[in-house]
């Protein structure tokens, strides 16, 4: 089992906190905020992206570990792809870790490292 950590930004540590406490809805977030899309995350779905709601996970592959499957339910044949996950294997454990800087950096004075 290998720990991995996943960077979050203040507002989304909020958000998970929340969720966690059962405060629902969890912090909504600000359109405004700039957010970057993951592409890094999301290599390989592009053929799941597409079509979201017509594919279903199946399960992990039992032959190639850390690789999740896919069937296409609106195929005329039965269809399935592989997906490797970027998280990891099942069972690895995932830890948030928030982006912070200190306060006097924020505001550009350095002089205190």
């Amino acid at each position: 089992m290998k720990e991995r950590p996943i960077l979050y930004q203040a507002w989304g540590v909020r958000a998970i906190r929340n969720m966690k406490a059962g405060v629902w809805p969890a912090e909504a977030i600000d359109p405004a905020l700039p957010i970057k899309p993951m592409t890094r995350r999301t290599r390989d779905l592009d053929e799941v992206n597409e079509r979201p709601d017509d594919w279903r996970f199946e399960g992990w592959s039992s032959l190639k570990e850390g690789v999740a499957l896919f069937g296409d339910m609106a195929a005329d044949k039965p269809t399935q792809i592989e997906i490797k996950c970027p998280y990891g294997t099942e069972g690895d454990g995932l830890w948030v870790r928030e982006t912070w800087a200190e306060h006097e950096f924020l505001k550009g004075n350095t002089n205190h490292i």
